[in-house]
């Protein structure tokens, strides 16, 4: 057979991963740590989960990735290398089963979040575009 076996983040070398040990984020296979203005909740580990959580992850076009737990952001990763170019393309999720969850179940919701995480998502939309300088247009007659 032709299996292939590794990490998710390894065998994939365009991901992004968080979560893993709760201090770190692999991107495009670099690893670096997570700052404390990513967890705003303060550090959070999968073994964290429990049963019945639900887990969301909502990616921006922007190539900001954000993982929240019940509707609460606990990390957001802004600018992920090349996250943003893959954004009109077809982005899969993948759950690394190391460790020891025993099961997974999506929720079926057409790609929507929730409304907690779509009113998260447009007040920091509007905080982003509020801190962006203005930009000036040159007119010209003819």
């Amino acid at each position: 057979s032709n299996l292939t076996q590794g990490y998710a983040c390894e065998l994939l070398p365009l991901s992004w991963l968080v979560g893993y040990d709760g201090t770190r984020a692999k991107i495009c296979g670099y690893t670096r740590y997570l700052t404390n203005a990513e967890m705003p909740q303060g550090l959070w580990r999968p073994s964290q989960l429990q049963s019945g959580d639900i887990l969301a992850l909502l990616v921006t076009e922007s190539g900001t990735m954000m993982l929240f737990v019940n509707d609460v952001l606990r990390v957001i990763v802004q600018h992920c290398e090349e996250l943003d170019r893959q954004w009109k393309g077809q982005l899969h999720a993948v759950i690394d089963l190391d460790g020891c969850t025993r099961s997974v179940r999506f929720l079926d919701t057409n790609g929507l979040p929730s409304r907690e995480v779509s009113l998260l998502y447009a007040s920091l939309k509007q905080a982003e575009n509020a801190a962006r300088p203005p930009t000036s247009f040159d007119e010209t007659t003819n």
